[in-house]
């Protein structure tokens, strides 16, 4: 069943985005359909590995906090997960001159899956709050630091398979499904764990514990499952070129004179002031105002309903208009959202901000990733990742930590909570670096040029627009794709039934009586 929705989505919607490019690659050409298959199993991989974030990476600082983790242990859970990868990653791109970058990640995934069971366990394994609490940093910082491993090996494959004209659509459909379930996960979690809470309103006590353990199992199938449809994708092939290799060094010497180094220090500082407040989030919510936790994730819902409203608006403006403006755009919407929580405490109201804070960083997210494929050359790009990581994850580590220490050990408070300063901080600091940097950027490729305020004040409501016209119209699926997906899950049926009839005359072979020959013949 899930099979064949994944099969009607797909082949409901637009399917130029997986058609081949026959200029790219000699090898791929010769392939009818590789890479179209490829970029839709990389979707159906997206929908796998966002079950585990929705029902696993969500759901971490929520399990520390009920074993009553104190605040500077939660902003660990973000900084060390954020600065410890990229370093790693340096040893990835080196491992590529001897390994495939299929063959990285395969094996990446595969044991980053297995490290959920360890984070699960810990409730069983240790009675001691210390060592409990404790070990849930460091059990998640190694998922991190293994989920991040690959990284920048993942960017480098699929800029490969990805039509440089056709990144912002294909990109923006594929986070688009992502958030969905991303979304629909997290709620299935919120009502899974609501089972063991008793109707509490914070998660507490030995047996809640015990659902946290289940959704992290859970978490480590889906990863499994991404892993196979991994497996599926074609890797074009990429040849390791010494004179690609760049050190951090050199890198650094340049971040002031190149397009790059100016989108680096943007990111960074950005995520810096960001990461001043965005561990404290939950803690606010949960401890301060009491919130129940079914009013609590469906603020996190709220976010990544705001992101799929608008990724499909934010590809067509980045592939028309550049992901330079983008950057900017995006990055003023994200220096508003800490402000907003200052103006009042109510739910509705926060809902809203979440929203906003969705498709925010949804165009942000997008748009970095799509620029630096723009600016970087191919045999470049897995080391320009890294660095980039490298700048970003320091910067994350850094506010966290400044946020963990201030709202530990500073009596600094805003209307009778720290938190609420910090917030304050927080958007200032990242207006600061979006009006220092942002405007520096320049976009690499050609686009159509238009003010900034007339792709804000008009090319962005219209795509809004658009948008919703073609969700009310792609509603129900017509029937040419009902068909269509039928077709591929009849093939399949047919295929597993020929693999049935094989396996009964082999057995049917084996005896050597023919009234039992005839019976198994019949079957």
């Amino acid at each position: 069943m899930v099979s064949f929705l994944l099969n009607l989505y797909i082949h409901s919607t637009n399917t130029k985005l997986f058609k081949q490019d026959k200029d790219f690659d000699g090898a791929m050409a010769k392939k009818r359909g590789v890479i179209a298959q490829s970029l839709q199993n990389s979707i159906k991989e997206a929908g796998a590995v966002s079950v585990m974030e929705g029902a696993g990476t969500n759901f971490v600082s929520p399990y520390a906090i009920a074993m009553n983790a104190n605040p500077f242990q939660v902003s660990l859970l973000t900084s060390l997960a954020n600065l410890l990868p990229p370093w790693f990653q340096i040893y990835t791109n080196k491992l590529m001159k001897t390994r495939s970058r299929k063959f990285i990640i395969i094996n990446a995934v595969l044991l980053q899956a297995l490290l959920w069971l360890p984070l699960a366990l810990i409730p069983f394994i240790f009675n001691s709050e210390f060592l409990r609490t404790w070990s849930v940093v460091v059990a998640f910082t190694l998922i991190a630091i293994i989920g991040g491993f690959a990284g920048p090996v993942w960017n480098s494959w699929m800029g490969d398979l990805v039509k440089e004209e056709k990144r912002g659509e294909y990109f923006s459909r594929r986070n688009k499904i992502a958030g969905s379930v991303v979304l629909i996960s997290s709620l299935f979690a919120a009502w899974f764990l609501k089972l063991f809470n008793g109707g509490g309103k914070e998660f507490d006590g030995e047996f809640v514990l015990i659902g946290f353990s289940v959704l992290f199992l859970l978490a480590l199938i889906f990863r499994l499952i991404s892993m196979y449809y991994l497996q599926r994708q074609y890797e074009p092939r990429f040849k390791y070129d010494p004179e690609s290799y760049f050190s951090i060094g050199a890198f650094v010497k340049r971040l002031k004179n190149s397009n790059l180094g100016n989108y680096v220090l943007y990111g960074s500082l950005l995520r810096f002031g960001t990461a001043i407040a965005g561990p404290f989030f939950a803690i606010y919510m949960l401890r301060e105002l009491n919130w129940s936790y079914p009013q609590f994730i469906s603020i996190n819902i709220a976010g990544a309903l705001g992101s799929i409203l608008m990724l499909s608006v934010w590809g067509k403006i980045s592939d028309k208009f550049g992901n330079a403006k983008l950057l900017i755009i995006s990055g003023i919407m994200n220096s508003a959202i800490p402000l907003f929580w200052l103006v009042s405490d109510n739910w509705y109201y926060l809902l809203l901000v979440n929203v906003f804070a969705g498709a925010g960083w949804g165009g942000f997210n997008l748009s970095e990733a799509n620029f630096i494929y723009d600016v970087v050359p191919r045999k470049k790009r897995s080391f320009a990742f890294t660095y980039n990581n490298i700048f970003s994850g320091t910067g994350v580590f850094l506010g966290a930590t400044i946020g963990g220490l201030i709202a530990t050990h500073i009596d600094i408070k805003l209307f009778g909570s720290v938190y609420l300063f910090l917030f304050l901080l927080s958007g200032i600091l990242r207006f600061l670096s979006t009006f220092l940097f942002a405007f520096k950027l320049k976009e690499e490729r050609k686009v159509e040029e238009r003010p900034l305020w007339e792709i804000v004040g008009i090319e962005f409501p219209r795509g809004f627009i658009e948008e919703a016209f073609v969700f009310v119209d792609n509603a129900l699926p017509r029937k040419e794709a009902i068909e269509e997906a039928l077709k591929v899950n009849k093939m399949k049926l047919e295929n597993g039934s020929q693999k049935l009839k094989k396996k009964i005359l082999k057995f049917n072979r084996k005896f050597s009586n023919s009234k039992q020959k005839d019976f198994f013949t019949k079957i």
